[in-house]
This record gives C-alpha cells, structure tokens and sequence, in this order.
C-alpha cells in the first residue's frame, strides 16, 4: 500500500511538472511573440526616421541652394544699379558737356 501511495504522489507531482513546464513554454512563447512584434516595430520606426532624416536632409540642401541662389541675384542686382547709377552720371555728364 504505501508502494502504491508514493507511486501515486510521484505521478501526481509529475504531472504538476508536466504542466508547470507546458504552462511555462507558453508563456515563453507569448514573450517570444510580443519580443518579435515590438522590434519589428521598432526596425519599422527606425526606417521612418531614416527617411524623414533623409527628406530633412534634402530639404536643407535645397534651402542651402536658394539662399546661394538669392544672394547671387542679389549681388547681381546691386551690380546693375551700379551700372545704372554711372550710365546715368554719364548721360546727365555728358548733357551737361554737350551745353558748354
């Protein structure tokens, strides 16, 4: 009787093991699961702030281009009313000459 007593126990105390450890393969499983989704969201995130940091670095470029572009015009702009100014000095000079 007591053979069969601690036989039972044993059987009992193995089954509780059994499914202690299936209990925790799943659980493990599930953690697996959502490990795997967050970094794939995270290498998700990670590609979109790539783009926007290559969109932002474009966009800077482009700015870095029309200011240059500006300046340009500006400089041009200034250089003409320059020539203005002295085409205009030598007509009114020239006027002026022409009345002597």
């Amino acid at each position: 009787m007591r053979f069969r007593t601690l036989d039972d126990k044993m059987r009992t105390t193995m089954k509780n093991l059994r499914d202690k450890v299936t209990d925790l393969e799943k659980r493990s499983n599930s953690v697996k699961e959502e490990v795997e989704k967050i970094e794939m969201g995270n290498e998700k995130k990670i590609m979109e702030l790539r783009q926007l940091e290559e969109d932002l670095s474009k966009r800077t470029e482009a700015m870095i281009q029309s200011r240059t572009r500006i300046r340009e015009m500006e400089a041009e702009l200034a250089s003409r009313k320059g020539m203005d100014v002295i085409r205009g000095v030598e007509l009114l000079l020239a006027c002026l000459f022409s009345c002597f």
